[in-house]
């Protein structure tokens, strides 16, 4: 079930988060639930993923809701593993929403989570530049749909 995100999913993902994830912010001394509340405290607006009771992942756009470009973030539990295709049926869901009124999307990845990147690419973005964040390598990655003429 999706949900309206709420200040205090950020809390309960923070605690729960896929241990690969986890790992590189501890390793990089990045306070996870401080950074996500971070995020979340920007965005326009954000959507909980609710499974069995649980949140098991939390996303959202930051920017202005009018603008064409904007930047989505995604956090997910380790309790995500075990439902692949609800996250990645309402991941291409909501996306697909977003660019009915965005041409550009933008996400940052850590490039030494293979999960994330591989399910960025998944979702159909593709590697702009590449960036070092607190001492980690990460992949600036966009979704970018052509102008439509009228």
């Amino acid at each position: 079930m999706i949900v309206e995100g709420q200040a205090h999913h950020c809390g309960k993902v923070a605690r729960r988060l896929r241990t690969e994830y986890r790992d590189l912010l501890a390793a990089m001394k990045v306070n996870a639930h401080r950074d996500l509340r971070a995020t979340y405290d920007e965005s326009s607006f954000s959507r909980a993923l609710v499974i069995d009771g649980k949140v098991v992942a939390i996303a959202g756009v930051t920017g202005p809701l009018a603008s064409s470009d904007g930047s989505v973030w995604l956090a997910a539990t380790e309790d995500s593993a075990a439902h692949p295709i609800a996250i990645a049926r309402t991941a291409l869901r909501h996306l697909n929403e977003l660019l009915r009124t965005k041409r550009h999307l933008a996400t940052i990845v850590l490039k030494a989570d293979r999960t994330a990147m591989d399910f960025a690419y998944f979702l159909g973005f593709h590697v702009k530049e590449t960036i070092t964040i607190h001492g980690a390598e990460a992949a600036i990655m966009v979704i970018e749909q052509p102008r439509r003429m009228s």
